[in-house]
């Protein structure tokens, strides 16, 4: 494909390529700042546990639960996030600055693994073309397990394709990040018994990852054993959420049935029926994305969709290394410019492929629109925000503040003390003693209704924002505004 050039300037030119794209990514996330998705509430519920991790040892997050540790998600994210933020000191931006870390790296492995390939370079621009697509961009600018999650997947699949039993280790570790990990596990372990059908021992280091994700995972489950009904208790509701989600967003049997997924699953399975008698390998790719694109659709939750993005990847890399072999058997003085041909034909798919309704949902459901020159917030605004914090404080209890959106107490996270305290209710209710409202352009209109309606359901009041003291604004229109509880069985305002 790149005659011109000597084995080690093409392994030079594919390193400097992907790694250029990857810089580019980084930079990129830079600009969407805290727009692209706002603080959303799901990023306080995993970062304040963090944060505890950090502080204490311990993932009970007063934060989000002042009674006891909650128990609705494996820990594994929590953990690390923790780890990392005792040695790196913590912000919102630095933990979203950790998910586009962890997708540049589920990229890097993708590219890795198919380094061997004549069309490693048509690979490269497929993994760079897909990157830029918006629900990877909201993914690697947003502070969930989905960027962790897809980086053990792509991991886990790289030492499978290898021949190393460990991948299996890789990926049942992922079950310790996400419930979600266990569709990328049956496909890995698909895989390992078609392709090599036990004719490969594990070696020493295979045995070692066993043992040590088996050591977490039994820590877990002892510590699972001490706090067994708040465990039972809560999963029992986080299914209960789920489950009227999945209502609301058809059948199992209609999301399995999408145009889109029926469409990326027919082309994977006629590109594995035609590896499987040319010789293509693809094996790795396609038991990956099977899982994805199954699992994407049976399970129902935000940022969801990136699951399916990645398998459509995997299906159109496949794709491409189907073609670069067959351009080879069939036609051998031409392979190269019909392997070129196929990944720019590919590329431009991609770039369609990308803005899909499909993959498009949890961006739609979670952004605005581009608003020139309009910040989330401004140290000027944060800065009016820590002052009214200040004034509230008293001298004979803590003050407790919940933000709307919830998640904007992480801007705030260093004035905790024992006089402030913040609170982001999670399977438990309780009236904090202050609301402060971020009433900003960049608030996606259903999750500022939902939050102001569990304000109301919550408090039993009407809302009257009009009412509600500013207490910081900008000439952008965004405006914070508070209101303060002043004693049991006092009015709001």
């Amino acid at each position: 494909m790149w005659p011109a050039l000597s084995p080690r300037a093409r392994d030079i030119a594919h390193a400097g390529a992907l790694g250029a794209a990857a810089i580019a990514f980084l930079w990129n996330e830079r600009f969407h700042d805290l727009t692209f998705p706002i603080p959303w509430p799901d990023e306080g519920s995993f970062l304040w546990p963090a944060l505890a991790f950090r502080d204490h040892g311990s993932l009970h997050a007063p934060e989000i639960n002042p009674e006891r540790e909650v128990f609705w998600m494996p820990p594994g994210f929590m953990v690390l996030e923790g780890i990392i933020f005792k040695f790196w000191s913590f912000s919102l931006l630095r933990a979203r600055f950790l998910s586009a870390l962890f997708l540049v790296a589920a990229m890097g492995c993708l590219a890795v693994q198919m380094r061997p390939s004549r069309a490693r370079f048509g690979h490269g621009l497929l993994i760079v073309v897909f990157s830029f697509a918006p629900i990877f961009q909201l993914v690697g600018n947003t502070a969930r397990m989905e960027s962790l999650l897809l980086l053990l997947g792509a991991f886990g699949f790289l030492l499978l394709e290898r021949g190393r039993a460990a991948g299996l280790g890789v990926l049942a570790l992922a079950l310790l990040v996400h419930p979600n990990a266990v569709f990328a596990l049956a496909g890995g372990v698909a895989y390992w018994l078609f392709a090599f059908h036990g004719r490969r021992r594990p070696s020493r280091a295979d045995v070692a990852t066993f043992a040590a994700v088996l050591v977490l995972w039994v820590g877990y489950a002892i510590h699972l054993g001490r706090h067994w009904a708040e465990f039972v208790y809560d999963m029992t509701t986080q299914i209960h959420w789920k489950q009227t989600e999945a209502a609301l967003n058809g059948t199992v049997t209609s999301r399995l049935l999408e145009p889109f997924r029926v469409a990326v699953c027919a082309a994977l399975v006629a590109v594995f029926g035609l590896a499987l008698r040319f010789g293509a390998r693809v094996g790795a790719l396609c038991a990956f994305a099977l899982p994805l694109l199954v699992g994407s659709g049976i399970a129902v939750g935000w940022l969801y969709d990136v699951y399916t993005a990645l398998g459509t990847l995997l299906v159109c890399m496949a794709t491409l290394e189907l073609a670069a072999v067959l351009s080879t058997r069939l036609e051998p003085k031409a392979g190269a410019a019909v392997t070129v041909a196929a990944a720019v034909v590919l590329g431009a798919g991609a770039r369609w492929l990308g803005t899909r309704p499909s993959l498009m949902a949890s961006v739609e459901r979670a952004t605005i629109q581009s608003q020139a020159d309009v910040v989330y917030s401004t140290a000027e605004e944060r800065q009016q925000v820590a002052a009214y914090i200040k004034r509230a404080v008293r001298n004979d209890r803590p003050i407790v503040i919940q933000f709307l959106p919830d998640a904007d107490s992480l801007l705030f996270h260093e004035m905790r003390s024992s006089q402030v305290q913040f609170l982001q209710q999670t399977y438990f209710a309780t009236r904090p003693d202050a609301y402060i409202l971020h009433d900003s352009p960049w608030f996606p209109q259903f999750l500022r209704d939902l939050e102001l309606a569990d304000f109301a359901i919550r408090n039993r009041v009407t809302l009257q924002l009009p009412e509600w003291p500013v207490i910081a604004k900008t000439a952008a229109g965004s405006r914070w505004v508070a209101v303060q509880h002043e004693g049991p069985g006092k009015p709001w305002y």
